[in-house]
């Protein structure tokens, strides 16, 4: 064998023995290894731990004064503090512990649990109840509620209830809220909306102006011996029902430009007497009584009587003085 066919023998074997060598480091070739990668379905999935937050607002009140009810988003923002509870859905089992539930308006605006950060579970529902004045407030904000004690009904549904006793002072409303059936697919991104509503009625006097500038309203009765004093209220995330009512008297004498809360219920036809005085005529006073008004009073609404006087009558406008509230 001549020089020249060995040598291109040789380089024939060795670049037959590279491809065999290429070849088996690739683990063979095909079509598919050239194709466009398969995207990830799921470029950006949801974390695992979503924060549970909330939002409060209240039912507004339209009219009166805002001395020791909360009217509006306002007034339990200046409060800045709730007391919440979060339970395992139509259970009274605590998914979280009873805590504060605080304002921060500066800088985040936000209502934030106190005791840190907490997430929802990754499956399942949970109740959120709140009350304010807060918990450790209310033996001196609110002396005359007792409670709130968290229990279910006969079909295992939330029903929370206080018992009230307004025999003695009442100086600042209480006030609830009670949102069912929450969980992280609904409001997971929004956060729980707690809606506060009012278990009282309140009623509330004024003066028109058409009594002039010099009329002086010194008092205001009603008559009646019949309005409640003692209950106990129930809550089912909507309305407040009462039950147990008792201790029933008078309401006292009232003043007006003052809003004051009272047990709802159909107290019957009244009259409302009011004593005034004008300060042109130094000496002269007088009470004027109204014809008979019907006072069927309903939880979470406020009835603000109108009063315009003279010398010698008293007329009462009820033609625009109920609001939800």
């Amino acid at each position: 064998m001549s020089q020249k066919t060995f040598q291109t023998r040789y380089f024939g074997y060795a670049l037959l023995a590279l491809a065999c060598l290429l070849t088996a480091c690739s683990g063979g070739s095909s079509s598919e290894e050239f194709d466009s990668p398969t995207p990830d379905p799921t470029p950006n999935p949801t974390p695992e731990n979503q924060e549970i937050k909330l939002n409060a607002s209240v039912w507004n009140m339209m009219e009166g004064m805002r001395a020791s009810t909360y009217d509006d988003q306002a007034a339990i923002q200046t409060e800045g503090h709730f007391t919440c509870t979060v339970y395992q859905a139509n259970t009274t089992t605590p998914y979280i512990n009873t805590t504060t539930v605080d304002w921060n308006g500066d800088p985040t605006n936000k209502w934030l649990f106190s005791d840190g950060k907490h997430y929802w579970p990754a499956t399942g529902n949970l109740d959120f109840f709140a009350y304010m004045p807060k918990a450790d407030k209310l033996s001196t904000d609110a002396s005359y509620i007792t409670g709130p004690t968290y229990e279910l009904n006969g079909t295992l549904a939330p029903a929370p209830y206080f018992t009230c006793d307004m025999r003695g002072t009442v100086n600042k409303e209480f006030i609830w809220a009670l949102a069912t059936g929450q969980n992280k697919a609904g409001q997971g991104a929004d956060g729980v909306t707690l809606t506060f509503k009012h278990p009282f009625t309140r009623i509330y006097f004024k003066l028109s102006e058409s009594s002039g500038t010099a009329v002086r309203v010194n008092s205001i009765t009603l008559s009646g011996e019949n309005f409640y004093k003692t209950g106990k209220c129930t809550f089912d995330g909507t309305n407040s029902t009462w039950s147990n009512e008792g201790n029933a008297g008078s309401l006292g004498t009232l003043a007006i430009n003052t809003p004051y809360l009272i047990i709802p219920s159909n107290y019957g036809s009244q009259t409302i007497t009011v004593n005034v005085s004008w300060d042109e005529w130094n000496s002269f006073s007088t009470d004027l009584t109204s014809s008979a008004l019907t006072l069927d009073w309903q939880a979470g609404y406020s009835y603000t009587y109108t009063l315009t006087v003279s010398k010698y009558a008293l007329k009462v406008d009820t033609s625009k003085y109920t609001e939800q509230w």
